[in-house]
């Protein structure tokens, strides 16, 4: 019998171990399952500038490698529990894959996050790295370095914390690691949250006067927002064939609404003429037509960006010389406190606005006082 075997015809696999070459790489060999031959693995370690962090990043991904190999594990056979060792790059795909039927703002944040966090995996470490090996030190250094380079505020700073905490708790989720390395980085503190939120008299004055003037299409959107309590995303999406002028609903979409929820906003009284005014004339067969497009915020085939709302709103706080706190926002809020003043009790309220739990409803109730009672269609106090 022939017994001049190789080594590498009764192995399984060969340890990781690092070669520290003009490029450092982590090489290992595990079986191939379908030639039954070893095959060789290479992992480039990152530009990592400090010889000394790079050797003991390189000490820890070796340890994984090979604990994992003496369990049986191999790279080469795409099973539940070889997950962890995915590369961050296929991981992060798959995230935004699992999450492409989300709200167009929602989906838009979370491709520009994974966008910046590839680009920083890809510059100080390898893309190619393996999801389990983003640790909390490398989470650390990402939030330093956007602190750092994006020149934001505390504010932001937290959301963009937020939104990584959401990527990699879908990670753990779905078992491509352990514990999400954000877990533990602090939040920045901030101050008060800077809104209005409630616009005094004088300055509701200011806005109508200039809009009924100059912009009623817009002034339309903004009554949208104060009486029927829309947000802009939910305002750029209205259809003419979501309007019901005899019932004086307007129908918001679960798909378009923040909280997913189908409900049915009230046009009152005070502005179903401004609305009357706005579709008049339009073909009435033209059911699909944005009621505030890109041609002016008026009627149209092509939906109007909500952000555009957001960015004329900047241009008129500036023309009417209003302070900065007076944000679009604050026309929403404004309007909940006011449908509080006209009587609304906070679960009809909380409905309307389509809060997500009567605490959040009750924020508002402690910044206004009820009036009178009254039908929200015939009692609702003019912008």
């Amino acid at each position: 019998m022939n017994r001049n075997y190789s080594l590498r015809d009764v192995v399984d696999y060969i340890p990781a171990s690092l070669q520290e070459e003009k490029e450092w790489r982590i090489v290992y060999y595990a079986k191939d399952p379908q030639s039954g031959q070893l095959r060789r693995k290479r992992i480039r370690v990152g530009k990592i500038k400090s010889v000394k962090e790079r050797r003991l990043w390189a000490k820890k991904m070796i340890y994984n490698i090979n604990r994992k190999l003496h369990e049986g594990w191999n790279p080469f056979i795409e099973s539940e529990n070889s997950r962890q060792y995915h590369s961050i790059k296929e991981v992060l795909e798959a995230f935004l894959r699992d999450k492409r039927g989300l709200r167009e703002d929602t989906l838009r944040t979370y491709n520009n996050e994974v966008s910046f966090l590839q680009k920083f995996i890809k510059t100080k470490y390898d893309e190619n790295m393996y999801a389990v090996s983003f640790d909390q030190q490398m989470a650390v250094i990402y939030m330093e370095t956007t602190w750092e380079s994006r020149e934001i505020g505390a504010v932001r700073y937290n959301n963009i914390l937020a939104v990584c905490r959401v990527i990699f708790n879908w990670m753990v989720e779905k078992e491509y690691i352990k514990q999400n390395p954000f877990d533990k980085i602090k939040k920045k503190k901030t101050g008060s949250k800077i809104r209005v939120m409630d616009i005094d008299e004088a300055d509701r004055k200011k806005i109508r006067d200039y809009l009924q003037k100059e912009n009623r299409p817009y002034y339309a959107i903004m009554m949208f927002a104060f009486h029927s309590l829309l947000r802009p995303k939910e305002i750029s999406h209205i259809k003419i064939g979501d309007i019901d002028l005899e019932k004086q609903v307007v129908v918001v979409k679960g798909s378009i609404a923040k909280n997913h929820n189908t409900r049915y906003a009230p046009i009152p009284d005070v502005m179903v003429d401004l609305v009357k005014e706005l579709i008049e004339g339009v073909y009435t067969l033209r059911k699909n037509w944005y009621l505030f497009s890109a041609y002016g915020f008026r009627p149209g085939p092509v939906r109007r960006d909500s952000r555009e709302i957001a960015r004329y709103w900047s241009v008129l706080r500036k023309t009417l010389r209003l302070k900065k706190e007076i944000q679009f926002y604050s026309l929403r809020d404004s309007g909940i406190i006011q449908m509080i003043r006209d009587g609304r009790s906070p679960k009809e309220v909380m409905e309307a606005a389509d809060h997500s739990s009567i605490e959040v409803t009750n924020k508002y109730v402690k910044v206004a006082r009820k009036e009178s009672n009254g039908n929200i269609l015939k009692k609702s106090t003019a912008f």
